[in-house]
């Protein structure tokens, strides 16, 4: 393994410096040795149990966190988590291998010349690239897209690979030192090249997720973080219209026409309408492939405070989104404001059926006394 793989992956990532390969080749020989001279039936079951627990934590924390880079909220089935991640197992290191053959048998063509230590170079900055792309890919509950993924995978694996040079420079440099010295400062820069790696992984998800919701991302940028209030309007707007449809016998608007209607990202009235429904008021269907959602029960039997209490609830710091303002958003956000002070007592805790009807009166109303005139 170590003459087959990690020396050339060596010469491909940091260059053919004796001084590089004599250095790094030694931490990485004893690194091999202690793997080779491990008896891995020693380990028995408990230890085997123990280690996949380990890796399968790991994992689940990576999902984690790019699932809320992402937004995802609806976590995959066991039996898809467990695909994945038998894939991410296995391509990863794969894909590392024969990029290494790759950089390695092309940069022993002598036609090259000098440019043999610059392809090494691309190769390993491309396997690295091509890994995290795969991650982005891969891990994600949501839905990734694949330029978005290749965006942030490139980026990502050049800034790795920068990383990893002046981490083996700095680790060289400490190497020059007395020999005591540079042994307690080995470990502690490890560690920190660890957290590097992991803020550049980061990095390059944020990236990806970003290109791939451009608008939700302005928006965050611009408008900062939601209040409870804004959270309310909307939920009580979304949830209205939805009534609405339900009371004409009409197809009740998708996730998207809720967000163009509000002028808010799409991921914002998603998480909104997932919480509504994750509390009884709605359930989430899809048409055509996108998020839909219908009431649960009759209209009538669900009131305002029924709403406002599913959203408490589901309160989280980071949604972000203000309504638009139109006139029938105005009324909406005067109702909420009168039914957050007193949301049991106040005549403003209309039913959802009231509510359609109160709002088709205030529409049918003005536009009949325009026509009397």
């Amino acid at each position: 393994l170590l003459g087959s793989t990690i020396e050339p992956w060596l010469e491909m990532t940091l260059g053919q410096s004796p001084e590089n390969m004599v250095t790094m080749r030694e931490a990485f020989t004893k690194v091999i040795e202690l793997g080779e001279s491990a008896d891995v039936t020693a380990l028995g079951f408990i230890g085997v149990v123990a280690l996949l627990y380990l890796v399968l934590i790991l994992l689940t924390t990576v999902e984690t966190t790019l699932n809320r880079i992402w937004g995802a909220r609806r976590p995959r089935t066991l039996m898809r988590r467990a695909v994945d991640y038998a894939a991410i197992l296995f391509v990863i290191p794969l894909g590392l291998v024969l990029a290494t053959v790759l950089g390695s048998g092309l940069g022993d063509f002598a036609w090259m010349g000098g440019l043999r230590g610059a392809v090494r170079e691309v190769v390993a900055m491309l396997a690295v690239s091509g890994v995290l792309t795969f991650l982005y890919l891969v891990m994600p509950a949501a839905r990734s897209r694949f330029k978005s993924a290749l965006i942030g995978g490139l980026v990502a694996g050049a800034l790795w690979h920068l990383g990893l040079e002046a981490y083996a420079q700095l680790q060289i440099g400490v190497a020059r030192y007395n020999v005591i010295y540079s042994g307690f400062a080995t470990l502690p820069l490890f560690l920190v090249w660890i957290f590097v790696s992991w803020l550049l992984v980061l990095f390059g998800a944020e990236l990806a997720a970003a290109h791939q919701d451009e608008s939700g991302f302005r928006w965050r940028v611009r408008e900062g973080e939601a209040s409870a209030r804004t959270r309310h309007r909307l939920g009580v707007r979304f949830t209205a219209e939805i009534a609405r449809s339900f009371v004409r016998g009409e197809m009740p608007p998708d996730v998207h026409q809720h967000a163009e209607e509000s002028s808010i990202p799409t991921r914002l009235a998603e998480d909104i309408l997932d919480d509504l429904a994750r509390h009884g008021i709605l359930l989430r269907a899809h048409r055509n492939g996108v998020p839909t959602y219908v009431l649960s029960r009759d209209p009538r039997t669900l009131r305002l405070s029924d709403v406002l209490a599913a959203l408490d609830e589901s309160a989280d710091p980071y949604e972000l989104g203000h309504p638009r303002s139109d006139e029938e958003a105005k009324q909406l956000a005067a109702l909420v404001d009168d039914l957050e002070k007193a949301p049991e007592g106040t005549p403003a805790n209309l039913s959802l059926r009231e509510l359609v009807e109160w709002l088709e009166a205030e529409h049918i109303e003005p536009e009949q006394r325009r026509h009397a005139h």
